[in-house]
């Protein structure tokens, strides 16, 4: 699960299941709470629903979480038919550039400025488009099998109506440029979560929770929206919050890349991962700790 389509694709068709009663989707992580009657279905049952929509389910782990996934495809599928079907496209342009002797011609022509393509060419046509569609065939056949018009589907349409037609440059044109879209929307999420991954790996593993006139040390995903967190001088604050009692600046450069240090006061609203500077506060967390 890596995009917007593919979750309001599981809501929609996890929310048919009777049993299931609520539904919450992390892209970010690749992750999704359902909330179900296990007397009305099971996980087992839900994994299966996952499957048939092409993708793959299974119960989350903590110490799994952000790990890339198992096996050389699903970690280097995308980007390795991507640079297979535009290399192979790039070589057929070249190829035709060869035969009609002029390279502008062929690339402003995808591969047909000497006319219709002969074997060689063609069959490097056919290439960087198995190549480039590979990875989305599935889930088209899938989509078509449920009679949903997604974007792969209308991608497979476009493809096979430029084979009727006998535009195989076109057809190979189109799979490489929706290889690369996906590619490019993989690898953008991919950073974002090692971006929210590296601010999570430094947020403090313990927070000081006062209750009445006690304060103790709990592990910081224990840290309730409401609780007041006590922040000394050099701390790292460990959630969420805003400032209920003292004066301090805030290191948020790992969030925001400011260069100084922000000052924060009664009100104020910090972030966990920050660096607390030469003043105690008081914070009342505002969201759960994860």
């Amino acid at each position: 699960m890596d995009c917007a389509e593919e979750v309001s694709l599981l809501r929609r068709e996890l929310s048919k299941v009777t049993g299931v009663f609520d539904l919450r989707f992390d892209v970010l992580q690749s992750k999704m709470i359902v909330e179900f009657n296990p007397a009305k279905v099971s996980d087992d049952s839900i994994r299966r629903t996952v499957k048939g929509l092409g993708m793959e389910a299974e119960l989350w782990r903590e110490e799994a979480a952000g790990r890339p996934p198992s096996g050389f495809w699903k970690r280097h599928g995308r980007s390795l038919s991507t640079l297979i079907s535009g290399t192979a496209l790039l070589a057929a342009v070249l190829e035709d550039a060869i035969t009609s002797g002029n390279l502008l011609l062929a690339f402003l022509t995808q591969g047909e400025a000497g006319g219709a393509p002969g074997g060689v060419r063609t069959a490097l046509f056919f290439t960087a488009l198995t190549a480039g569609f590979a990875p989305s065939l599935p889930k088209a056949l899938q989509s078509l099998r449920a009679f949903r018009a997604d974007m792969n589907v209308l991608m497979l349409v476009s493809i096979t109506g430029a084979l009727v037609l006998g535009e195989y440059s076109e057809a190979a044109t189109v799979s490489f440029l929706f290889a690369l879209a996906n590619y490019m929307e993989s690898w953008s999420l991919s950073k974002a979560k090692r971006a929210i991954q590296g601010v999570l790996d430094i947020a403090p593993t313990e927070a000081t929770v006062r209750h009445g006139d006690h304060e103790h040390r709990v592990p910081a995903a224990k840290v309730k929206p409401g609780d007041l967190v006590l922040v000394r001088p050099g701390d790292k604050i460990p959630c969420d919050g805003e400032v209920v009692e003292g004066r301090s600046t805030v290191d948020q450069a790992i969030l925001t890349g400011e260069s100084v240090p922000v000052l924060k006061s009664v009100g104020s609203l910090v972030y966990a991962g920050t660096i607390n500077g030469n003043g105690a506060l008081e914070i009342r967390s505002t969201r759960q700790a994860s």
